[in-house]
């Protein structure tokens, strides 16, 4: 799914109309946005339309600042776009036209370059980051007779 807009978000929908808030609404004190599943998002959203919550466009004085090329970014990677004043000009839509990278042709240097781009941009997590405790497999093997 793509990062979840309030350009692409159906607001008849109460799973839908109030995604594109709150996919990656909240940072702790170190900056870290707050992951949460889209099945409990979509969940969230849902409970408020119920609840009688709705968008009013003009109330609102905020808005996600999705920079372009954003589409490729997986939406819960939608915490790293900030929140801006409503009257901050979109962003120029760049139409990319490069060729799909061949990394079997990229050195070890050139991987790690384009892993770190990815990281400070929000596509992936770094390895100390995506390690957490009691959050690993365990994989034993069993004797058969």
């Amino acid at each position: 799914m793509a990062i979840p807009t309030q350009v692409n978000t159906n607001m008849e929908d109460p799973r839908e109309f109030a995604l594109w808030a709150l996919a990656g609404l909240l940072k702790d004190s170190r900056g870290d946005v707050m992951i949460v599943s889209e099945e409990s998002l979509r969940d969230a959203s849902e409970i408020l339309a119920k609840a009688g919550f709705r968008h009013h466009l003009e109330l609102q004085t905020i808005k996600r600042a999705t920079p372009s090329g954003a589409d490729s970014v997986h939406w819960l990677g939608a915490g790293a776009f900030p929140w801006v004043p409503i009257e901050t000009p979109e962003p120029e839509v760049v139409q990319s036209v490069a060729a799909k990278p061949d990394l079997d042709a990229m050195s070890g240097e050139q991987l790690i370059e384009l892993a770190a781009d990815l990281q400070a941009r929000g596509v992936i997590r770094s390895p100390e980051e995506s390690i957490v405790e009691g959050d690993l497999a365990q994989v034993r093997t069993i004797e058969v007779d």
